[in-house]
């Protein structure tokens, strides 16, 4: 992960428990993709960290990928430390601690809006097309399965308030239903 993908706003999915049955998931939106990772890292059980999902602009990490980003030298916030008893202290400060260092200053300029219009029109494409890819590995089920599939899909996204995936998954299964269209019952 970049330096900058620090700064952007993160969606966190985790389950509520390990041993909840059916499990519930939990979404959890940041502002900024730094306080996801230590969320996840610091305060959510190790068990739980296995199943996480980290949603950051296109990119997704699953898992233990996590905590590599909250060991990452990028890495921009203060860290906490456990003591010998296990208990947390309190967040050490940025100059005790050992993964710390001064990020040199960054020169942002400025994106014409047209270009940055096109640049998110070809990031969701791309999004889309990787979702696709995932329902058709599907296909040797059958056409109506997997359209059900990206349905129940949509609804449980719906459901959790992803609107940006839950459009996603419309563009999918618009594309699905060209390339393989719905026989007459």
């Amino acid at each position: 992960m970049e330096a900058e993908h620090y700064r952007m706003e993160a969606s966190l999915y985790y389950a509520k428990r390990v041993t909840s049955c059916p499990k519930t998931l939990v979404l959890r939106r940041f502002a900024k993709a730094a306080e996801a990772i230590r969320f996840a890292v610091e305060d959510l059980p190790p068990k739980l960290l296995g199943g996480c999902s980290l949603e950051v602009e296109e990119s997704y990490y699953f898992g233990q990928e996590i905590r590599p980003l909250y060991d990452n030298h990028a890495f921009p916030l203060r860290r906490r430390t456990k003591s010998i008893s296990g208990k947390r202290k309190p967040l050490e400060s940025a100059a005790e601690s050992p993964r710390s260092f001064n990020s040199p200053t960054m020169k942002v300029s400025a994106v014409p809006p047209l270009q940055s219009a096109v640049l998110a029109i070809e990031q969701a494409i791309f999004r889309q097309g990787r979702i696709m890819e995932g329902y058709c590995f599907n296909l040797p089920r059958g056409d109506a399965s997997v359209r059900d599939m990206i349905l129940e899909d949509i609804g449980r996204f719906s459901d959790l308030g992803v609107c940006r995936h839950v459009s996603d998954l419309f563009e999918v299964l618009k594309r699905f239903d060209l390339a393989h269209p719905p026989t007459p019952a």
